[in-house]
């Protein structure tokens, strides 16, 4: 079962400010000028290296920490970032800039209380910050405190109006709590604010493809890729608008752009991994779902389609374990244990099979699958019981009628089961079948040979 972001997780935007100290020696100047000139033109390496050679104990050197640890928060290594930051606090403990840019690389690292004690103390030092406000506001979100977070956005924009970051995530807020208007709103302000500013267009977008308005929404992005402003998240969600209308090739191109303008996304890596499933590429899915839990261990989902994966290669046992974990973080989703059962019938293992599928309906009543083939798995164990075969089936006609997998099964139900023989609703049932275009060419052609035979025996009255 494979499920697709319908949106994007909004971004917090994060100031990060290189302050000024008094001079000191004409070398290591030189080195901070040559690391700071090569952050603008985009050369990390240079940058780094250049920031490093700055020495301990140097008046430069906070300023040169600072860069460093940008460089670090550019290239996804939160840890070093961090532990960057910490040391320009140390030098620099009444920098404001400096706790919020720990507090951001504390947030990246998943330390979010460490987060907000940072933000709380750049808050303290300057009262006035607005970045540390928003990105407060951001971690507290993660922390699953909406509301607070909404209120430090607002603070962020009284101390600021004009800044446009604390918009945008605010109209993330409203869109959370299904107010699409004041969201739209927002971003609207946002982009206003900040014509350069990608992230409130995106979402716009999105907004529209939500709205049926997909072509609207493909032009919004598309028109941002022609302007030289395809961010990571534009392609991104190109890929997610390909996908839904059903355009996988597409949107695997869109996905391995998104890739490459963002390396190690958990999001995108899970994306890339059902689209090369989709494109028959088993190993590279494997490799970008293992590589999203590498990232994000607790995604439930990475590890439903990782199953998936593992299953379509044949790996039953190695994708049972992958669903039984799936299951440790999600135990009351149906489609896990549904998924636990085709691994564990299609390694043999029946009777455990069999109390996936029923742990699935229990879940989900009307989980028709997961009840289609618990019927089938009990037609094939020793100690039968055709009664309740008969009831699992009917309760799947009652969820859904026009099921061509049931109508199958009842056929050869009344065809075969002695108690229950009944070769005109045998017939009924393979005519349905055979109506809703339920199979393969094959197995279509044996059932049509089969209704030649049932109709024959009727016609001479045999049943």
């Amino acid at each position: 079962m494979l499920r697709f972001p319908s949106r994007f997780t909004v971004p917090a935007a994060l100031l990060l400010a290189f302050a000024v100290v008094l001079p000191a020696a004409a070398d290591s100047k030189d080195d901070l000028d040559t690391a700071l000139s090569a952050v603008r033109e985009g050369d990390l390496d240079v940058a780094l290296e250049a920031a490093a050679r700055v020495p301990e104990g140097d008046p430069w050197r906070a300023d040169a920490l600072f860069c460093i640890a940008w460089v670090h928060a550019q290239r996804g290594d939160a840890e070093g970032a961090t532990a960057s930051y910490q040391s320009v606090v140390e030098l620099r403990p009444r920098d404001a800039r400096a706790w919020n840019n720990l507090g951001s690389a504390l947030d990246d690292s998943g330390r979010l209380e460490e987060a907000l004690a940072a933000y709380d103390r750049s808050l303290a030092l300057d009262p006035a910050y607005a970045p540390a406000q928003n990105n407060r506001g951001v971690t507290l979100d993660k922390m699953g405190e909406g509301a607070l977070a909404a209120e430090a956005f607002e603070r962020a924009i009284e101390i600021d109006p004009g800044y446009a970051a604390p918009h945008n995530n605010l109209g993330a807020w409203y869109y959370e709590i299904g107010d699409r208007k004041a969201a739209s709103r927002a971003w609207a302000r946002a982009a206003a604010l900040d014509p350069s500013y990608v992230s409130p267009l995106v979402n716009n977008a999105v907004l529209d493809f939500e709205g049926d308005r997909e072509n609207v929404a493909e032009k919004r992005l598309a028109n941002l890729v022609k302007a030289g402003r395809g961010t990571a998240d534009v392609w991104f969600n190109l890929g997610v608008f390909a996908h839904k209308r059903g355009a996988d090739a597409k949107a695997l191109e869109y996905m391995e752009e998104a890739d490459a303008l963002r390396p190690r996304h958990a999001e995108t890596l899970n994306n890339l991994g059902i689209l090369y499933l989709a494109a028959g590429s088993t190993r590279r899915a494997e490799r970008a779902l293992r590589a999203c839990l590498e990232i994000e261990p607790e995604m439930a989902k990475a590890w439903d389609n990782l199953g998936l994966v593992l299953f379509r290669a044949g790996r039953y046992d190695e994708a049972r374990e992958v669903f039984e974990k799936e299951i440790t973080l999600t135990p009351d989703a149906a489609f896990a244990h549904y998924n636990l059962g085709c691994a564990l019938a299609a390694d043999g293992r029946v009777d455990e099979a069999a109390q996936s599928f029923e742990r699935a309906t229990e879940i989900a009543p009307g989980h028709i699958e997961a009840m289609h083939n618990l019927a089938v798995l009990l037609n094939e164990k020793k100690s039968r019981d055709p009664a309740r075969e008969l009831a699992l089936y009917q309760r799947i006609i009652d969820v859904d009628a026009n099921y061509a997998p049931v109508h199958l099964s009842l056929g050869r139900f009344y065809q075969s089961e002695p108690m229950h023989r009944n070769l005109a609703k045998a017939f009924t049932h393979y005519e349905k079948f055979v109506q809703l275009g339920g199979g393969d060419v094959e197995t279509v052609e044996d059932v049509l040979r089969t209704m030649k035979a049932i109709q024959a025996r009727l016609r001479v009255g045999r049943n």
